[in-house]
């Protein structure tokens, strides 16, 4: 395009937007802009039109290499066939099925991955994809059977990767009758512990039948405040006999053996793996892109008593992470050395092999950056602590050349025997990961291929960022508690990331980044805030803190701020002590209240201290005081919860339901906030 074709191109998409439709195309019929340089400027503008949508209206970067190239399936080079799927080892004449996931911490990519494998056992046609890389707007209305397993974050809300799909579907008016040739089925993967249990995937599959969709199988609702994995199983295990019952499928002939999805190649000796620093960045399992942060402290913050908690700070100068109190901060973990080298033994495979691991839907993403070696796939990509899943369980016996074993290895997983999670369970407790199930079981022959191809992948931990932007610009704190097995039960249990973390030594780099949260001050400073958090859930409260004390500093007015901390002994675990009372004293914090449980007979618990103070914080919720909640949810956010029920009741002279109300209003609203786990 030459510069004088450029310059009558841009001055006709001025023209465009100062003047309007008629008047700009009396200007094509008189001549004025010629018809090939009005055609250049439609397809200019639908171009801008989108970029615009994906950069101001979603609020991400416009990168024309993958949401825009993705989204909008830019065509294949002359020559090429484009390829959406891997159709290669697929029926050709099953039946179509989409399959779509929405992930946070990588269970429901790994659950509709089951589903995927199940189907194309079963004959069906399968497309797998993750909601962000599906073109919705083209294809969903058109799709005649959808099976999608939905992850739920926080209080209610969609997955960073599903939010545009969601809204879309959602908020935007659509035919009532869009989806009327498309049968369906949800599974969802959220926690009871949350009031919105589920909410993504309830919302989506009301939508869905709102639209005239044919829910096809019952909503699934995991329960990851209990036992997920179960609650799986049995739904899925009811969903494929209705499934082949529905589709009338013939069992004799199909093929139940694993479907490998991937294609395993050992490099020829004296091929260099991927650099190091590549892979640990270029490789991410959610939505974000971490990058390499360098460890500058990593001091212990308990004071004996058995147990371990970390002061752990990043620098993330030049790195362009930024963060306001109360993110996340999302770590990649690495497995330690000597269980890799076990696995890799017990797999009968050299750890120093270079191979690529390459999808055979050239549409996905690689499982692993390639090439690399076996021990960096197995200290960086694979889960190797976790208990296995029932998924992996199957396989194990598929490839157990034992009789008894296989028997005994189903036995594990089957729906059909009553004592089956009890008999899981005890046999999980000895042997917590799949290594120890291999040893246990040593008739197992598991080729090294598929192992690598189902195993699940390591996923990212997350932290309540213990530091503000207001105090440290170019740092990022966090506060790590240990996991130690012995402390649940399980001696030979030690949590990936917090061992990890631990025994980070300055000034080595980890890949990390930073998840945004709804758990933020107030917008206005003057507005009160009542923070709870025992434990670790001090952590976005030390931020919180920091935050108030600098608007403080530049003169801002700042309402009262009234901390509750709780730990065990005041000796062992009151971790930032010397800080929370400088803040006291400096008038930061307005109120900081302890409570011990151990150190006397009598356990007190936060929720003890609030009731105690009830009539001072039932005024000031009546002055549209913030409350913010962190830490256990299990037991500490559900005990704090029914405290503030009875100061509704009591101080508030309301009934229970009321009080309930009030409460659920409270967290719509944005006045209750929970961080909790």
């Amino acid at each position: 395009i030459n510069a004088e074709y450029m310059g009558e191109i841009l001055r006709g998409l001025f023209r465009m937007a100062e003047e309007s439709s008629s008047s700009f195309l009396s200007d094509i019929l008189n001549g004025d802009i010629s018809f090939e340089t009005a055609l250049t400027l439609v397809v200019v503008g639908v171009f801008v039109y989108y970029a615009y949508s994906l950069m101001f209206k979603t609020g991400k970067k416009f990168d024309p290499t993958s949401d825009f190239a993705g989204r909008f399936k830019l065509s294949a080079k002359k020559g090429e066939t484009p390829v959406d799927d891997d159709q290669d080892n697929q029926n050709p004449d099953g039946t179509p099925m989409t399959i779509l996931y929405a992930t946070e911490s990588g269970n429901a990519q790994a659950f509709a991955e089951r589903i995927m494998r199940q189907a194309r056992k079963l004959g069906f046609r399968t497309t797998f994809k993750n909601i962000s890389n599906y073109p919705y707007e083209e294809k969903f209305f058109e799709e005649t059977l959808v099976v999608m397993c939905l992850a739920t974050y926080g209080e209610g809300d969609p997955t960073e990767s599903a939010k545009e799909f969601y809204d879309w579907l959602t908020e935007r008016p659509h035919d009532n009758v869009a989806l009327a040739r498309c049968n369906f089925a949800i599974f969802g993967l959220g926690s009871q512990l949350y009031e919105f249990f589920n909410n993504h995937a309830k919302k989506v599959d009301q939508r869905m039948a709102e639209l005239g969709g044919n829910r096809l199988f019952e909503l699934g609702l995991g329960d990851d405040s209990e036992n997920i994995e179960v609650d799986f199983t049995k739904w899925s295990t009811r969903f494929w006999t209705f499934m082949v019952d529905h589709y009338k499928i013939d069992m004799a002939s199909a093929n139940m053996a694993t479907v490998r999805m991937m294609t395993y190649t050992e490099c020829a000796a004296g091929t260099a793996p991927v650099p190091q620093d590549t892979l640990q960045t270029g490789y991410s399992t959610v939505a974000y892109q971490p990058k390499l942060a360098r460890v500058t402290e990593n001091r212990e913050l308990h004071h004996g008593g058995g147990r371990s908690c970390r002061h752990v700070v990043l620098d993330v100068a030049g790195l362009g992470i930024t963060y306001e109190a109360g993110d996340h901060l999302g770590v990649y973990p690495v497995n330690e050395t000597d269980l890799c080298l076990r696995y890799a033994a017990r797999l009968g495979v050299d750890p120093a092999t270079v191979f690529t691991l390459v999808p055979k839907n050239k549409s996905e993403k690689p499982a692993f950056p390639s090439p690399c070696t076996i021990l960096y796939a197995l200290q960086h990509f694979c889960d190797l602590a976790g208990q296995p899943s029932d998924a992996f369980i199957n396989l194990l016996a598929e490839f157990a050349q034992n009789a008894a074993e296989k028997v005994e290895l189903l036995r594990l997983v089957s729906p059909t025997h009553e004592e089956n999670e009890r008999l899981r369970s005890n046999s999980l407790t000895s042997m917590c990961n799949a290594l120890d199930l291999m040893i246990a079981f040593s008739s197992i022959n598991l080729p090294v291929d598929l192992f690598l191809e189902m195993i699940p992948r390591l996923q990212p931990r997350y932290y309540s960022i213990a530091s503000s932007p207001k105090a440290h610009p170019t740092e990022i704190h966090a506060c790590v508690a240990v996991v130690d097995g012995a402390e649940v039960g399980v001696p030979k249990f030690h949590g990936v990331a917090s061992t990890f973390l631990r025994d980070l030594t300055p000034p080595v780099r980890v890949a990390a980044y930073v998840r945004r949260s709804i758990f933020k001050l107030p917008t206005n400073p003057a507005c009160p805030i009542i923070m709870i958090g025992p434990g670790t859930g001090l952590a976005p409260f030390r931020g919180f803190i920091q935050d108030r004390a600098a608007d403080r500093a530049r003169g801002v007015p700042v309402g009262p701020t009234i901390l509750y901390f709780g730990c065990r002994n005041h000796s062992h675990d009151y971790i930032y002590e010397e800080e929370l009372r400088a803040a006291a004293d400096a008038g930061s914090l307005t109120e900081l209240h302890v409570a011990f449980s151990r150190d006397q007979g009598e356990k007190v618990y936060v929720q003890h201290l609030i009731e105690r103070n009830a009539a001072a914080v039932y005024r000031l919720l009546q002055e549209n005081a913030r409350v913010y909640v962190c830490g256990d949810a299990k037991r500490m956010s559900r005990d704090v919860h029914t405290t503030f029920k009875r100061i509704f009741c009591e101080h508030g002279g309301m009934s229970e339901d009321d009080a309930l109300a009030r409460l659920k209003d409270m967290t719509k609203k944005g006045f209750y906030l929970t961080d909790v786990w």
